[in-house]
């Protein structure tokens, strides 16, 4: 099983509502990673920077893409497991 773990730098915290709780004000373990849909070992994280996000990128983990939820003050680690 593939994992994207999106965890703070700073102390390993989550930083995003992953598991869809109705309190997205208390994040939990639970809210620390996400499935991967992919099979074997995942490829590394690429950010797309296109015309159309406005200066948002994109990260892309083999054929999966998707928001990275941070903004330009990223503070988050995406590491695929």
């Amino acid at each position: 099983m593939n994992k994207l773990y999106r965890i703070s730098l700073f102390d390993g915290s989550p930083t995003n509502n992953l598991d869809q709780s109705v309190d997205e004000d208390n994040l939990t373990e639970d809210d620390r990673t996400e499935n991967l849909r992919q099979g074997g070992i995942s490829p590394e994280p690429v950010f797309i920077f296109t015309d159309d996000n406005e200066g948002d990128p994109d990260v892309c983990i083999g054929a999966e893409c998707f928001d990275p939820g941070f903004d330009e003050n990223a503070q988050d680690v995406l590491v695929p497991g």
